[in-house]
Order: C-alpha cells, then structure tokens, then sequence
C-alpha cells in the first residue's frame, strides 16, 4: 500500500510508495544504468544540492554514504511517455516609459507575419495551429477611442517570425525568438531586465495575464506555445540550458 497520498489545490494526485528491498534497488539501477538523464525541470535546484552536498561533505568528512545530503528527490520519466507535458510560460511587459502600442505593432511587421485575431477564442486556436514559423500570441489593449477591441478593450494578434538555419537548437525556440526578435529588438529591453524580471513578468496562468493587461497592471502580453520534450532534450544534447522560465514540466 502507499505511504501517503494527498491531491494538490491545482487537482493533482500525488502518491507516495516506500522501497526499502536492495533487490529492487539494483534492479532499477541496472535498468537506469545505460540511460540519459535530462534535467527538464529544476536544474537550479539541481545544482544547488550538489553544492550543499560538496559543502557537507568537506564539513562532515565521517558522514556515512547515506547521508541524507548525499541525495536529492528526482521525478524520473520517459522522455517518449505520452503523459508528460511541457507547459508554457507566458510573459507580460509592464511600466514601459512611452509604450506605443501603434508604433510597437508596425516594428512587429518588419520583423514577421503579424495577423489581427478576431477575439480572444481566435488568438487560442492560431497560437494551437501546427505552424514551421515561429508563432507567438499578442494581446493589449485597444489604443483606439472606438472601444473596437474585443473582449475587455483588448485586441489580439499573432506574429510568425520566420525560422532561421542554425546548428544552436536553443536560439530558434519559441520563447528565444520571442526574447530576442520581439522583447530586445523591438522593445528595447536588456538581456539584464530579462534576467532581472525588470519590466517583464512571467505567468503560466494565460487568463491571469490577459486580465492584467485588461485591467491595465500590464501593457501588452505574449503567449507562448509549449516546447516539444523533443526541444528539450535536442538543446540538452547539445550542452545547452533552456532558456529562462520556459520548461514547467507535468505528469498526465
């Protein structure tokens, strides 16, 4: 029987089972044995038990194997599992001096295919379409003094930048492109602003955003598609890390 079992206020499930048998241990190491691990999720908090473990060990150098700073809680799952699901993490720009939405739109069309979206259900279902461009939502609100904006004065957009050849698997994701074409070349923002949540906030709750944007704490929001698990592990592979906030991994 499980250990414990409890469900989180999102509705997940969480079950616990305890193994004390070696047999199974080695067992599970043997199979593990010849696999690659991609650290998906959490790789800060990766690297920050390792440090305290090398810390622990230089100041408890009688500490036995078992230690329990010589161990760290793992998820482990299979990369081709049809339940693991990577989750998007939209981003929203506030407190811009002189933000012209007018004039930010026309940047946007130098730069990629910008489509007006009828409402918000429209904006949904494009940024969902399976596209080889770069597709990234845009919602703010209407500047316009008819009020012609859909749902709560906001207006709607999708922008395909157009994919570029490059042996860097990290730079021609959704969010890079986002990061670099869209945030840094036609707004202006610093790579440090980015790093530093400076003018820029992350949210993976899409409604939250576009109310924000709605109620006028943001000026404009951009919704991201998920990453593949096939994006993840080809920019792992290659010795890279994903970019800031773009990998919340989930069990279905």
């Amino acid at each position: 029987p499980p250990q414990w079992s409890i469900q989180t206020e999102g509705g997940d499930r969480h079950t616990v089972w305890s193994l004390t048998h070696e047999t199974i241990f080695r067992e599970l190491g043997g199979v593990l044995a010849a696999s690659r691990l991609y650290v998906a999720d959490g790789h800060h908090r990766y690297e920050t038990a390792l440090n305290f473990r090398d810390k622990m060990r230089l100041e408890h150098p009688e500490a036995p194997p078992d230690a329990a700073f010589n161990f760290v809680l793992m998820l482990l799952v299979d990369v081709q599992d049809a339940g693991l699901l990577i989750l998007p993490t939209h981003r929203y720009v506030h407190d811009l001096e002189g933000f012209d939405a007018v004039a930010f739109l026309s940047k946007l069309a130098k730069r990629g295919h910008v489509t007006r979206q009828n409402d918000r259900a429209a904006l949904l279902r494009a940024i969902q379409e399976p596209v080889e461009s770069h597709r990234i939502g845009l919602a703010y609100s209407n500047p316009s003094p008819s009020g012609g904006g859909q749902g709560g004065g906001l207006v709607y957009f999708t922008v395909d930048l157009p994919p570029r050849p490059t042996s860097d698997p990290a730079s021609e994701l959704d969010v890079s492109r986002l990061h670099r074409d869209i945030l840094q070349g036609a707004l202006g923002l610093t790579e440090a602003a980015l790093e530093d949540e400076r003018f820029v906030g992350y949210s993976r709750d899409l409604d939250a955003v576009l109310e924000r944007v709605a109620s006028g704490t943001a000026q404009a929001a951009f919704l991201l598609r998920p990453p593949a698990v096939s994006d993840v592990v080809a920019v792992a592979s290659a010795g890279q890390v994903m970019p800031q906030k773009s990998t919340i991994c989930r069990t279905n």
